[in-house]
């Protein structure tokens, strides 16, 4: 930070840092079977990962709970420097800092599981051969600056779960159709 601080006097500008994980490790907890290892599962806890901003004029900490993925750091940034989004360039994602979460689906894959995250609802599917799925519901809580995970075991009588989870699996469908086609 202070050679970073050095080079802003001497440019005249200042420095936005950002630092983007990818995914959790598994390391030995109860709602990842106890396993350890990299990279074989997509649950909501593991796919919750750090996307931190340094902004050269903040003096403090602020925890941003919107729900995003990788797509939506280039709309972030721009919101940031003031450029608005312009329909010449292909851009995709919504900023973070945007009132509006977003509303798009986000979809994630690992070697054993996929998963779709869409308007606060986790829904992961730990065997890509079987239609069983766990759902979680996300928020956050600006109380204590914390994820919350509400694990939904009886769904039977959302419409709205249901809707969602015949979209995942018609998508998940037309995925693996479309990659049989390449082989």
């Amino acid at each position: 930070v202070n050679k970073i601080t050095e080079l802003d006097k001497i440019n005249n500008q200042k420095t936005l840092i950002v630092m983007v994980g990818d995914h959790g490790e598994m390391l030995e907890e109860e709602e990842n079977d106890c396993l350890a290892g990299h990279g074989l599962y997509t649950t909501a806890k593991l796919q919750n990962v750090a996307c931190i901003f340094i902004k050269p004029e903040s003096n403090g900490l602020k925890i941003n709970g919107n729900i995003g993925s990788q797509i939506d750091i280039v709309p972030t940034v721009m919101d940031y420097l003031g450029i608005e989004p312009s329909v010449e360039r292909y851009e995709q994602g919504v900023s973070l800092y945007s009132q509006e979460l977003a509303s798009y689906p986000i979809y994630l894959s690992s070697m054993e599981s996929y998963a779709l995250i869409e308007n606060g609802y986790f829904f992961e599917f730990r065997d890509k051969n079987s239609p069983n799925v766990r759902i979680t519901k996300l928020s956050f809580s600006d109380e204590d600056l914390k994820a919350k995970y509400e694990n939904i075991n009886n769904w039977n009588n959302h419409k709205e779960i249901h809707e969602k989870y015949n979209r995942v699996k018609k998508f998940f469908k037309l995925q693996e159709e479309f990659l049989n086609q390449l082989k």
